[in-house]
């Protein structure tokens, strides 16, 4: 009877009288009916009687293939009501339901539901933890479209928290993964993320590159994201002081009719790209702008664009610091106030800034500021170390160091036991083991260093010979047998011409490389001449390195490894992608060297060949070199190198 009334009250509600009641025993067809009633209600926002239909449908219906939809259909439902509880709720049963199975697709599908329903929360981390998850899940599943697509929505977060080295090396993941053969949209998302990412850390000209290769991808046919990417490019500009270029971009962008729609993100952006035109004419002195600048605040005042209304009052308040200081003081405060209601940390900062330069009474708001400025520098740190214990697995840490302390607290008490026995006979042992190990090192590293730099003397000499004499003969030679008719020339002269440029190459390979000025350039230079139409070659982070701050030992012994790195991928790798990183960590100098060529097996600790020969190579300089490397997943080498 209960059945029957509520069925009767949903016919009513949708006004049709086709589907009969609802029950256990129903028909699949029946069923399904039902599914398209709860999406019809949900359309309707009727959510209170789309969620009973479905709480009803959940209770009869125990069948795996129905599950799923039912419990989306709820996680929906909820959603759309604001009861972010029972959405994690639901989004967890889910997840749990999949796992019990052991259905790949569908925990995919739930820990991706489950990661994006936690960053609506606001739990910024438990989002983080559960994208690594579903990132790990779908590596090992092959799909590496969703692995893109989760890599750019963990980079739009680390962005949103001020992680931006962090989230560059996302979207690089994600581009990785994605190959060549991805779709444009997800490149594009990751493309901007660099651009993003790069522009945050001053790195204008690869951010300028990043934007570049995302706007090649939007064509003619999205206006929209032609919009988003031309405005990032001019916000760019606007960081690096190139307000005229800005100018140009942005005026552009206004008058192209890329930004007729009248939905609300487009008419967003259309203020957006107002106010960044007012403030970059009002940086190049052109006075007459203020009609420009409350058009663009109207527009997002009447969107109620509240971050928006923020940014346009603090680029009035420095428009108007000139003109009329109880204006700009009065915009500064009310962008302050705002901030603090909306929670944006960073508005607030500028804000206070404007008026410790402007207003009578800055010392109450330069403690403000510096308070603020403390409290979101430990935010961040915190921000950082957190998301670095997610991602490399904290409960595995957690596992490893406790081992480790037992461990150490087991020598501890052995060693006290061996002091107390004969503490002035161990300290003199120690003492004497130290001081040997100590010189054997020493040297060991000397007799090292001496071997290799007459190595490279002897690859010097040997490369100016082969120049010199060997090439310069067989060129000779060639030219005799041109002009010597009487010689079955063809074939000759073909061998002939490659052992020319074989010992070329020989050459070019063992060159004299300039150790003090112009190394990096030679470096980057070298590892460019492995640019190829089927092969593209990235450098990250070279810029930032101190070169002089490496001996030239050192130097050698870097450029040879990655050449020996680049010659082997040139051989065997088959990759389209290259990347090679460079970063300092306190004293030590780390290069990442990445491609997606076809991969190995590795066996063993020691190999052959050229990676025997970059392993004697960085031990020589007390560095060391690790790869990592399966069939079809590309190639991994990290050297390290003691400054």
């Amino acid at each position: 009877m209960k059945n029957s009334l509520f069925s009767l009250l949903l016919i009513l509600v949708l006004g049709c009288s086709e589907q009969p009641p609802v029950t256990g025993t129903d028909s699949s067809g029946t069923v399904q009916n039902a599914l398209d009633q709860v999406d019809t209600l949900l359309a309707r926002k009727a959510y209170d009687a789309g969620l009973e239909l479905n709480a009803q449908l959940l209770q009869e219906n125990n069948v795996d293939t129905l599950k799923p939809r039912l419990l989306i259909q709820r996680m929906r439902l909820f959603r759309k009501k604001g009861n972010m509880d029972s959405l994690l709720y639901y989004a967890e049963r889910y997840r749990n339901w999949a796992h019990a199975r052991q259905d790949s697709l569908r925990l995919a599908d739930a820990l991706w539901r489950l990661g994006f329903y936690h960053s609506v929360n606001n739990d910024v981390f438990t989002s983080q933890a559960i994208y690594l998850d579903a990132i790990e899940l779908n590596k090992a599943m092959g799909d590496s479209l969703m692995v893109a697509k989760l890599s750019n929505n963990l980079t739009i977060r680390l962005l949103d928290m001020g992680i931006h080295a962090a989230a560059e090396r996302m979207a690089v993941q994600g581009l990785e993964y994605l190959g060549d053969r991805g779709p444009d949209a997800t490149r594009y998302k990751l493309y901007n993320g660099l651009g993003r990412a790069s522009s945050e850390q001053l790195q204008f000209e690869e951010a300028d590159y990043w934007y570049q290769k995302a706007r090649v991808l939007t064509g003619d046919t999205l206006p929209y994201e032609i919009a988003v990417i031309e405005n990032n490019r001019a916000v760019n500009l606007m960081r690096k002081d190139d307000y005229k270029q800005a100018i140009v971009i942005l005026d552009s962008i206004l008058n192209s009719g890329l930004l007729e729609d009248s939905n609300r993100a487009v008419l967003m952006e259309r203020a957006r790209i107002t106010d960044n035109l007012a403030y970059s004419l009002y940086k190049t002195g052109i006075d007459t702008i203020a009609p420009l600048f409350e058009k663009a605040l109207s527009l997002r005042d009447s969107l109620n664009d509240l971050s928006g209304v923020i940014a346009s009052k603090i680029h009035m308040a420095d428009y108007y610091a000139g003109k009329d200081l109880n204006k700009a003081n009065q915009l500064s405060e009310e962008a302050l106030q705002l901030a603090r209601e909306e929670g944006e940390s960073r508005e607030q900062l500028r804000a206070l800034r404007q008026l410790i330069e402007n207003a009578p009474d800055a010392r109450t708001y330069a403690l403000a500021y510096r308070d603020l400025k403390d409290s979101l520098d430990f935010i961040k740190n915190k921000q950082q170390n957190l998301f670095a214990k997610v991602q490399y697995d904290a409960e595995e840490n957690r596992q490893r160091n406790q081992q480790l302390q037992t461990e150490a607290a087991e020598r501890e008490l052995e060693l006290a036991r061996v002091e107390n026995r004969n503490l002035v006979l161990a300290i003199v042992i120690a003492a004497l083991l130290i001081i040997t190990f100590l010189w054997q090192r020493i040297v060991k590293a000397k007799h090292l260093k001496e071997r290799l730099e007459e190595i490279s003397r002897t690859e010097n000499r040997i490369s100016k010979q082969i120049h010199d004499e060997l090439a310069n003969d067989v060129y000779h030679t060639m030219s005799y047998v041109e002009s010597n008719t009487a010689v079955d020339r063809e074939p000759l002269l073909t061998r002939l011409e490659t052992i020319y440029r074989r010992t070329r190459d020989i050459s070019k390979q063992n060159a004299q490389i300039p150790l003090k000025e112009g190394y990096e350039q030679a470096l980057k230079d070298m590892l460019q001449q492995f640019q190829s139409k089927k092969t593209n070659v990235l450098t990250k982070g070279i810029q930032q390195i101190e070169m002089g701050n490496v001996s030239d030992h050192k130097k050698l012994v870097l450029y040879r490894i990655l050449q020996e790195m680049m010659v082997n991928m040139h051989k065997h790798a088959e990759a389209s992608l290259v990347i090679i990183s460079f970063r300092q960590e306190r004293k030590k100098l780390l290069v990442e060297y990445k491609d997606n060529g076809k991969g190995t097996l590795l066996n063993g600790k020691r190999y052959s060949g050229g990676l025997a020969n970059t392993e004697n190579r960085i031990e020589s300089v007390g560095g060391s070199i690790s790869f990592d490397s399966r069939p079809g997943k590309g190639f991994t080498a990290t050297i390290s190198v003691p400054l």
